[in-house]
């Protein structure tokens, strides 16, 4: 799977390309307005949503993936470099904030510690791919030609326009990879200065824990949940959890998380399972960590109205949306299901915290006979 990520300046980007690996900070905030002080309640609630947000992106990257590098200071993309690694958490991060311990419970009883802005928590080894890799990359701009060459949906220009500030990590459709790498090769034409890297040991590095135990039987956030489908649809770190996401979601070959459809809307989850060089069959996911409402459910037939359109050839056979929730409303089931007649293919599903492991629980489907209550009832 291919990914951008942002790196603020040249120097920092000289030093990951110098060092083999990338890496990611906190949030601005963190080191502007919060380490060393004991913070609100509403302010630590906002912090770790953005924390919960970051491991979403990061449990995305695996092993093989590729990644091209956006320095800010140059408004410069390079590439192609390849992940060796996942992202992995630095074990000299203070243990207040280390993954683990990034609860509100754990937090919010003393002071955010101290840390140097120049050191990385989360790193990810990389290494340049052979004859895709250039000193001088090309103009970040030049990412709107995409769209205009192509006449396709695409997600990079998009994420030029509207930038959210925090996203350091951020996912590309697999179509998208050629054309930047058919940038970065018309841009260095005339100049092929290749970038060789080489990836950084991180062996001592440990992996990024989430906090999945629920309270009160209900998730921290909807993040959580996200990080915890990246974490586990492709290459699992449990394979356990794994084998449950086939058996609700089934089999992915690419997945991604925060990817936007019309105008400015993004879904939490976007993904597909490749049955042959043409045909796709679409999935989103929508997340919500409560009660699900009718609302949500027609936030998701929008979602998957729309990849309908735009990229299944308005079949509606390829496409399928999936809901999950710690519950579910009446009128939202009573929804679901005028959907389902109407040609939607929609998934309804529960989460749950069983013998130390999160799991999903399919609530209603569109092959089953009984109805929805009566598969609530038997689930509950």
């Amino acid at each position: 799977m291919p990914h951008i990520i942002s790196v603020d300046d040249e120097e920092t980007f000289e030093r990951f390309t110098r060092e083999g690996y990338v890496g990611v900070r906190f949030p601005a905030k963190y080191y502007d307005e919060y380490q060393g002080q004991q913070v609100s309640a509403r302010k630590l609630a906002s912090f770790l949503g953005t924390m919960y947000d970051i491991f979403a992106d990061l449990k995305r990257v695996k092993p093989g993936d590729e990644i091209f590098l956006h320095v800010k200071g140059q408004q410069r993309i390079f590439g192609v470099f390849v992940a060796t690694t996942r992202f992995l958490e630095d074990p000299s991060v203070p243990a207040a904030v280390q993954s683990i311990n990034l609860t509100m419970d754990l937090l919010s009883s003393g002071n955010l510690p101290l840390m140097p802005a120049n050191m990385f928590p989360w790193q990810v080894g990389i290494c340049s791919k052979l004859d895709q890799c250039f000193s001088d990359g090309f103009e970040s701009n030049q990412v709107f030609r995409i769209k205009e060459l192509t006449r396709q949906v695409w997600t990079v220009p998009e994420r030029w326009k509207y930038e959210d500030k925090e996203k350091t990590v951020r996912p590309i459709l697999p179509d998208e990879a050629g054309p930047l790498t058919a940038l970065l090769d018309y841009a260095n034409r005339a100049a092929r200065r290749s970038l060789v890297v080489n990836s950084k040991d991180l062996i001592h590095f440990r992996p990024i824990s989430l906090p999945m135990a629920l309270i009160n039987g209900q998730i921290r956030d909807e993040k959580l949940l996200e990080a915890w489908l990246m974490e586990n649809a492709i290459t699992p770190e449990d394979e356990a959890a794994h084998r449950n996401l086939l058996e609700v979601l089934g089999e992915f070959t690419f997945v991604a998380n925060t990817i936007r459809s019309f105008y400015i809307k993004f879904m939490d989850v976007f993904g597909f399972k490749q049955d042959s060089d043409q045909d796709r069959t679409f999935k989103i996911v929508e997340t919500k960590k409560g009660e699900v409402e009718s609302k949500h459910i027609d936030q998701l037939a929008r979602y998957v109205k729309w990849v309908t359109e735009f990229l299944a050839e308005n079949d509606f056979q390829k496409v399928r949306g999936y809901i999950i929730g710690r519950e579910f409303a009446q009128d939202a089931l009573s929804l679901l299901q005028r959907r389902i007649a109407e040609g939607i293919d929609l998934v309804s599903i529960r989460y749950a915290y069983r013998n130390g492991r999160f799991q999903l629980v399919p609530v209603s489907g569109t092959s089953s006979s009984l109805s929805t209550t009566q598969q609530c009832a038997q689930v509950i």
